[in-house]
């Protein structure tokens, strides 16, 4: 989990591929939108920003990883 978190509190949405491949892909996309927003409001969506795609990719992040790590122990393969 140690590896998950560092790799999203670096790279946000990008570090998440490292856990859950749509989880990124869903989060990048929600970061371009907000940079959008960014560039069209000369500025809201740096505000934004962090409530609305770091903190929401560090806790699906942890999520993630509980779930895949659970699965392992219980001898499940991950889907």
């Amino acid at each position: 989990m140690g590896v998950a978190l560092l790799l999203t509190l670096f790279l946000g949405p990008l570090g998440m591929l490292y856990v859950t491949i749509p989880g990124g892909i869903v989060m990048t996309i929600v970061a371009l939108f907000c940079l959008l927003i960014a560039v069209v409001t000369i500025g809201l969506g740096v505000i934004l920003f962090p409530f609305f795609v770091w903190l929401p990719c560090i806790i699906w992040t942890v999520i993630a990883t509980k779930k895949y790590n659970q699965k392992l122990l219980e001898g499940r393969k991950y889907s």
